[in-house]
């Protein structure tokens, strides 16, 4: 985080002094406009529970990494003044991370998973041309689909057999990131991106075979590394 806020503050700082100076010396690409396109990447994390109401200990947290590869289609538009790009840019994609992890104080078959899932961001971005070459920073919001899962097979009387199971349902959160994009014609560019997802404050919750309920929290972040290629129309 404190180096997103430095390379952000740095980026500020250089757009505000070429803008200065650009009335003598105009640039000669102009972002303007929309753009869409697709990408794919990797991304790792981890993954944080806690058993909220004593399922199986009382306030326990335990924790998940996570790895995979992402995906996705990327919708925007620029706004170009001088050498400052300001823009919006929405994205749509499915993050692939997994990990399973048992409960510490479980007596029985008792875990956390992480399944992939579906994706969608809002951010504004804000960038300096230098010619061809876009350098920007970007933060806004996230949302993704259930993604977390508890599984018990509870094997230890009471329970019997029964299999105990809980899906989460759509998690909010909030992305950034920082890149490079460079436009090799005049409708095509070509970026590289480092982002940021974080979803907080997620439950998931169900009933075991002896009709108590049970209650878990979640919390998923994941560091994404992505190329894309985008069509300016």
């Amino acid at each position: 985080m404190k180096k997103f806020l430095l390379a952000a503050a740095m980026l500020l700082g250089a757009a505000g002094g070429v803008s200065a100076q650009s009335a003598s010396d105009p640039v000669a690409f102009d972002w303007t406009g929309f753009y869409g396109g697709v990408f794919a990447g990797y991304g790792a994390g981890q993954a944080t529970f806690t058993d909220i109401d004593s399922y199986n200990l009382a306030g326990e947290i335990f924790a998940s990494n996570l790895g995979g590869g992402l995906a996705g289609l990327t919708l925007g538009y620029n706004a170009q003044h001088d050498a400052v790009v300001f823009g919006l840019e929405g994205e749509l994609g499915y993050l692939g991370v997994t990990g399973t992890v048992a409960q510490p104080s479980s007596s029985s078959d008792s875990f956390a998973s992480v399944n992939g899932a579906l994706y969608g961001t809002l951010a504004a971005r804000l960038g300096l041309s230098l010619d061809r070459a876009l350098i920007y920073a970007k933060g806004g919001v996230a949302l993704t689909s259930g993604q977390s899962a508890f599984d018990d097979a509870c094997v230890i009387p009471p329970c019997g057999a029964a299999t105990l199971s809980a899906r989460s349902g759509a998690q909010f959160g909030y992305t950034i990131g920082v890149g490079v994009e460079y436009a090799f014609t005049d409708q095509w560019s070509a970026k590289l991106e480092y982002g940021y997802l974080g979803f907080r404050n997620g439950s998931m919750s169900g009933t075991a075979s002896t009709g108590n309920d049970f209650s878990y929290g979640h919390d998923l972040s994941a560091h994404t590394i992505k190329a894309g290629l985008n069509y300016r129309f």
